[in-house]
């Protein structure tokens, strides 16, 4: 009898948990839309030419795209090294934060505040910080996060429809409105209409339901879990088991007397700075010189980044293909080439079938960089160390970002857009050529 008790109780325990699973998945799967259509609605690419159509300049709109980066890695580092607990509730309320701050955009815009357009960038990249941990937080069983991976994967439909939704209604509706008459009653009113309320206020609502969604999913992970792990990581480099340092000086010798180590720390900040720098820009220099060609405005934009963000899914499966029949360190080295071609055809002002064409190599080329990082920590760094490099690579890249982003955001405003592409390109170039002089003189290293 107390044999049956108990598999009846057993057989319950796995309904329930596979119930609460069902549950968990189809919120997580409800999020993600969610998510893919604040995202279509809420391009940054569209925000950094509504940053300047409010009234920034060149130099401000890179000042305040590169210190939300070095912003965004500080709250990443302290995450990652502290012994603070992100939980449900933080992350849930950081995606609703995440939303509001789109409101705070629409709100700058409409009373032409630039010093609340620029705090409402920087609350957004501290926010998305923090929401972006709900991947390591929330579980599912193998088959229904199989299941999610595909949602988010064909999900990229849906961003592609509200970013074109979203163009054509700033288009439509201009950022100083549009005049529109309504007949009620036999009485004539004039409404005024601005595409750029619609657009944030469909992504903040966007995310704010998401937030709500993910507030509501059962996180079978121990909260305190994270606090766990660094006690035992502790213990461990007492005992010798483990090489993950716990402090920035330990961090720093261990990660710059590796010398492959060092020169990939290298190449991810400086890829990472004219990647910043070049897609605070490249929306912009669409917008301007393409207005009257092709669908013209916010359109423009859409679909040359909309064609660039598809065709990066195939770098990444070319990429891993590649790179099992391929040496890891050439294919990186291509990648950082085809990136040092996007600016490079951005410099020559061509019509904009070649922008596409510049834009999707350069997007492929960012795939293939990202996607050879990863393999290339996974062959090169122990797992318990993994975790420790990228953040110590965000926070190495704080005082780079902060030397070279001003410089940058300076050449954009003193000698145009043209000047600043070239030098972008100039970077990378050099970048290679390191590179390539590195891959000779430790040859056997990177072996």
């Amino acid at each position: 009898m107390d044999e049956f008790s108990e598999q009846e109780v057993n057989k319950k325990k796995e309904e329930s948990s596979e119930d609460g699973d069902y549950r968990n998945f189809t919120k997580l799967s409800t999020k993600e839309v969610l998510d893919k259509t604040g995202f279509g609605f809420g391009s940054q690419q569209f925000i950094n030419i509504l940053f300047l159509l409010t009234g920034a300049s060149f130099f401000l709109i890179g000042i305040v795209n590169g210190l939300k980066v070095i912003v965004g890695n500080l709250v990443y580092y302290f995450i990652e090294r502290s012994k603070f607990v992100i939980d449900k509730r933080i992350i849930s309320l950081s995606g609703i934060v995440f939303g509001f701050s789109f409101l705070l955009i629409a709100i700058a815009i409409f009373i032409k505040s630039i010093a609340l357009f620029a705090f409402a960038i920087i609350i957004s990249n501290i926010s998305i910080v923090l929401y972006g941990e709900s991947k390591k937080f929330f579980k599912l069983s193998s088959s229904k996060a199989f299941l999610t991976e595909k949602i988010i994967k064909y999900s990229l439909i849906i961003t592609a429809i509200s970013l074109f939704i979203a163009a054509y209604l700033m288009d439509a509706f201009p950022i100083s409105g549009a005049p529109i008459l309504l007949n009620i009653f036999n009485n004539l009113f004039s409404l005024r209409i601005y595409g750029y309320l619609i657009v944030f206020e469909i992504a903040a609502i966007s995310f704010i339901a998401a937030g709500y969604v993910l507030s509501h999913v059962k996180n079978k992970s121990n909260q305190l879990k994270k606090q766990e792990n660094l006690k035992d990581e502790t213990s461990d480099i007492h005992k010798g088991n483990l090489s993950r340092p716990l402090q920035f000086k330990d961090n720093f010798n261990f990660f710059i007397k590796n010398k492959i180590l060092l020169l990939l720390i290298i190449t991810n900040i400086v890829v990472s700075l004219v990647q910043i720098i070049g897609y605070s820009y490249f929306g912009i220099f669409i917008y301007q010189n393409f207005n009257n060609v092709m669908f013209g405005g916010f359109l423009n934009v859409a679909m040359v980044f909309l064609i660039s963000v598809f065709s990066s899914l195939i770098g990444y499966f070319i990429t891993k293909i590649n790179a099992r029949a391929y040496k890891k360190f050439p294919i990186l080295i291509f990648g950082i080439a085809m990136i040092a071609f996007m600016p490079f055809i951005y410099y020559f002002k061509p019509n904009l079938i070649f922008v596409t064409i510049g834009t999707i190599i350069g997007v492929i080329g960012g795939s293939a960089v990202g996607v050879t990082n990863s393999l290339l920590a996974i062959e090169l760094i122990n797992y318990n160390l993994r975790q420790a490099y990228f953040s110590f690579t965000n926070l190495l890249s704080v005082p780079f970002f902060l030397v070279f982003a001003p410089i940058l955001a300076y050449i954009a405003q003193a000698y145009g857009l043209s000047v600043l592409f070239l030098s972008l390109t100039a970077i990378l170039v050099v970048l290679i050529i390191m590179l390539l002089t590195v891959s000779v003189i430790f040859k056997k290293e990177l072996v």
